[in-house]
């Protein structure tokens, strides 16, 4: 997703015709995004620096994120079985203070 952001910043036109189409949602429902922490050790390290223990993270597969059709769906299914494990679309966790 964050080739299809970047490219969305870079072609506006093209993200106005494709999140409404897409998602269902008006322009002024979308935001430009900024990947910072988008992989667990990088959170985890950040959570380290604000003080927060890690209960638990995890990375979630989720081939629907991108099936617009039958064929992206597969394709997604076919992808999410050759990512490293530990990657995934979604990041879960639960951060405690001590």
């Amino acid at each position: 997703m964050l080739a299809f952001n970047r490219l969305g910043r870079a072609l506006p036109e093209l993200q106005r015709r494709l999140v409404p189409r897409l998602y269902g949602r008006v322009e002024a429902d979308t935001f430009p995004v900024q990947y910072r922490a988008n992989t667990l050790g990088a959170l985890r390290t950040l959570a380290e620096r604000a003080g927060l223990e890690v209960a638990s993270l995890a990375a979630v597969p989720d081939p629907t994120y991108l099936a617009f059709n039958g064929f992206m769906f597969r394709a997604s299914v076919m992808s999410e079985g050759l990512m490293p494990r530990g990657w995934g679309v979604h990041l879960l966790g639960d951060l405690t203070r001590p």
